[in-house]
């Protein structure tokens, strides 16, 4: 079966930070799971702003309520933030770092893969909207993007709020995809305090603002380690209530894309496998799952790549399959 995975990551940190050998690895993993096109999401984050957001002390006070719940205790980084949250926030800081993935990096990547990966750049809270869409414009001379991503959690912004609303009528003229990550984030970001602005209720603004703009809530709210699921039932709503949101599946269980099979139907979800933050397994392994799915032939056609290319058709990108990966 044809397979698009709609939600990967350049895996700059195994490639020593370089562009084409990350592409190398990607491509790879996509070829042993039999995985014809693939969007990769660029990963932006400034210390600056985090800093601004989050101090040891508000760390603390956000963990602190948690204090008991055997999670909280059994996580190194949580547990961390109650016992030292100054060093715990430092620590964090450089986790991003290590896992940063510049727009610029991946869509050099895209550009070399022969037309089996498509970018989507990260939003960035050090530009202003009219510098960022300029710097989207280079971006697309550069190589194929077809959206934009953005983090509510370590960006610390609502994806409803109207400083964004420039960048969005840009986003929507031009046919590109607005991906948000709804749920929470590995480390601080599992805390209330520090995900609430990624619950998918605020893409419902943006929605109904922006009809012609395609959104994607990535993990379908459920992204969490202290509460899975945390904001799957806004997600499903959400959906449900707006014709251009849609859901992708990655870090959620098959039990969760059954309810919203239910609740929203095939055809607003998109396969993603969060390569390579799956930790554990190979594209192929989660692939895997879906290929093994209970579900009628046709609904996972839809799931693995029908709504995909349909989405893709018709902002203008047209994927084909790859006779082999290009060097790279």
């Amino acid at each position: 079966m044809r397979v698009v995975d709609f939600h990967v990551h350049l895996p700059l940190r195994d490639a020593g930070g370089d562009p084409r050998g990350a592409l190398g690895l990607l491509l790879r993993e996509m070829g042993e799971a039999s995985v014809y096109a693939a969007v990769a999401i660029a990963i932006e984050a400034s210390p600056a702003v985090i800093r601004r957001h989050v101090s040891p002390s508000k760390l603390k006070r956000a963990v602190e309520p948690l204090a008991y719940d055997w999670k909280t205790l059994s996580h190194p980084s949580l547990y961390g933030a109650l016992v030292n949250p100054e060093r715990s926030l430092e620590d964090h800081l450089r986790l991003i770092e290590r896992h940063l993935a510049p727009s610029e990096a991946v869509v050099e990547a895209a550009a070399a893969s022969g037309g089996r990966v498509l970018a989507v750049a990260s939003y960035c809270r050090l530009s202003t909207p009219e510098e960022y869409v300029e710097r989207l414009e280079r971006l697309r001379r550069a190589g194929p993007l077809i959206g934009v991503k953005i983090y509510p959690t370590f960006h610390f912004i609502r994806p409803d709020h109207e400083s964004l609303e420039p960048i969005y009528d840009y986003m929507e003229s031009e046919g590109l995809v607005l991906i948000v990550h709804t749920g929470c984030d590995p480390g601080l970001w599992e805390l209330p305090a520090f995900c609430t602005y990624a619950t998918p209720r605020y893409l419902e603004p943006v929605a109904r603002r922006h009809r012609d703009l395609v959104i994607v809530a990535a993990h379908m709210g459920s992204y969490s380690y202290l509460f899975p699921g945390i904001y799957f039932a806004d997600a499903l709503r959400a959906a449900r209530g707006h014709d251009n949101i849609y859901l992708d599946t990655s870090a959620t269980t098959l039990h969760q894309v059954k309810l919203a099979l239910s609740k929203v139907g095939h055809e607003k979800l998109l396969y993603g496998s969060d390569y390579p933050y799956f930790s554990g397994l190979h594209m192929k392994d989660i692939l895997e799952a879906y290929l093994e799915f209970r579900v009628p032939e046709r609904v996972k056609a839809a799931i693995l790549h029908e709504n995909a290319e349909r989405i893709l058709s018709t902002l203008g990108v047209r994927l084909k399959p790859a006779e082999g990966p290009p060097e790279v």
